[in-house]
């Protein structure tokens, strides 16, 4: 009896040995006898230039890149079915469409000088706005680039011709035109950030402060605005507004402007120095530790992480486009206002000179910036 079993046993190990790696076989048989087909994109008839792509059934198969051919203009990738009656039927190719048996695909050519092609290029300014205007363009030649566009609020400050075909693109106009494009205005619309201002009258005073831009309006204010501050001002620079009954102890504006900042000269400061030179050159120029440590306080976070900073006070370029109307007139006015572009890598650029100021009677002082990116 144990003799047959051991017999039996010997019988099935045999058997596993050999049927059981033929079943995995059959089993994984499957990937490799996938059916497959051949798509061949033909370029030329006549050249015989061809593009061979291997898919796998029920895949999709890749769109090569557009081809080259002197003097036509590639359109578009097509099929050619003859029917029994003799009719060709020439139809885009959708390459969303799976592969189900082997195709051939035919370049679609237009020929440039029997038949002209021509795009049109759409320039889109204010896409808010729906303002923009179009240019017909033949194909693969290139299109003008027209004049700097004005913007309809905030005026002269246009910065290039942008894509979006891939992310935000500049576009080349020296680039020849094979298709309809969109090209986008770009803006450096600037902000005149937290320009404040502090009166210190040399005795309690009613004060009216007014502003003129030559261009943009307030974004915001604090207190308001309205047709202008009206407020008793008290020596230590404390203000009591008219408008409210409250207590201030500054005036504070931000605007829209359209101001073509100066960086002819200036300094060029590293990130982590931006507090030392701040403080250092602020006391030069006449801030008081109050003054010039709450504008370190506001400017510091935006300025110390970047590599490099190109620092310029701007003086009539900023004061000709924001200016002060006083009642009664100041006897001593400083305006500090920085511009700043931040850097990857120091420029060299001239060494902006600076002048100390003197208080003398009711003394007006403001400080305030822009970010030029």
């Amino acid at each position: 009896m144990h003799r047959k079993s051991a017999q039996l046993l010997v019988l099935l190990l045999v058997s596993a040995i050999f049927v059981l790696p033929a079943c995995i076989m059959a089993a994984g048989g499957g990937e490799q006898d996938a059916k497959k087909f051949t798509v061949t994109f033909v370029i030329w008839d006549d050249a015989g230039e061809t593009i061979t792509r291997t898919v796998k059934e029920n895949q999709t198969v890749a769109k090569p890149n557009d081809p080259d051919y002197p003097q036509h203009i590639f359109l578009d990738w097509v099929t050619r079915d003859m029917s029994p009656q003799g009719e060709l039927t020439i139809a885009s190719f959708d390459f969303d469409t799976p592969i189900t048996e082997d195709l051939t695909l035919y370049a679609m050519w237009g020929d440039i000088d029997v038949f002209p092609i021509t795009y049109t290029v759409t320039f889109v300014l204010c896409e808010d706005e729906g303002e923009n205007f179009t240019v017909t363009v033949n194909a693969n030649e290139t299109v003008e680039m027209p004049d700097n566009p004005i913007h309809p609020i905030y005026g002269n400050c246009f910065n290039a011709w942008y894509t979006l075909e891939d992310d935000y693109d500049l576009f080349d106009f020296n680039t020849p035109v094979i298709k309809d494009i969109t090209l986008y205005a770009s803006w450096s619309v600037l902000v005149d950030l937290k320009p404040v201002l502090y009166l210190y009258p040399e005795q309690e005073t009613d004060v009216t402060v007014k502003l003129q831009f030559s261009n943009g309006g307030f974004l915001c204010t604090y207190p308001d605005y309205n047709d202008g501050w009206h407020v008793k001002a008290y020596p230590d620079g404390c203000l009591i507004n008219y408008a409210d009954g409250y207590e201030y102890s500054y005036l504070y504006w931000e605007a829209h402007s359209p101001t073509q900042y100066d960086f002819s000269e200036g300094f060029v400061v590293r990130g982590a120095d931006t507090a030392a030179f701040l403080r250092e050159t602020l006391s030069y120029m006449g801030l008081t530790p109050k003054e010039y440590n709450e504008f370190i306080v506001f400017w510091l976070p935006l300025m110390q992480s970047n590599p490099y900073n190109l620092i310029s006070f701007q003086g009539e370029t900023y004061t000709d486009h924001a200016m002060l109307d006083i009642t009664p007139a100041p006897d001593s006015i400083l305006r500090v206002f920085m511009a700043y572009k931040p850097l990857s890598a120091p420029v060299e650029i001239p060494e902006q000179v600076l002048s100390p100021f003197e208080r003398v009677g009711f003394t007006v002082v403001e400080w305030g910036g822009a970010a030029v990116r």
